[in-house]
């Protein structure tokens, strides 16, 4: 997946959506209908408006850890998830249509 990538992990293992950590309802949406047509973020469209709830946020699976940057997840106490949890953008969730 082309966001594993740009946060400098080397792989993707699955991805999900839905409203999975408590600490989700404190946080702001930062991007919605992330759109991508290839396997790299350029290929990526979203709007930062949204029109989405927390149950559409993206909850990743990269593998292995590397450093993070605009982009990082946690885990459901908000700490670095290790490449696996909550997706979040400048400290934001991002919800998916598309993702």
């Amino acid at each position: 997946m082309a966001i594993c990538g740009l946060m400098g992990y080397d792989g993707f293992d699955s991805w999900t959506n839905g409203n999975l950590f408590d600490i989700q309802a404190n946080l702001e949406i930062g991007l919605d209908e992330v759109a991508c047509s290839a396997g790299s973020w350029d290929s990526c469209t979203s709007t930062t408006s949204h029109d989405c709830g927390h149950n559409e946020d993206v909850h990743l699976n990269c593998v292995p850890e590397a450093d993070a940057g605009a982009f990082t997840i946690v885990n459901e106490a908000g700490e670095d998830g290790q490449g696996r949890g909550l997706l979040l953008y400048n400290g934001q969730t991002v919800c998916d249509d598309y993702f």
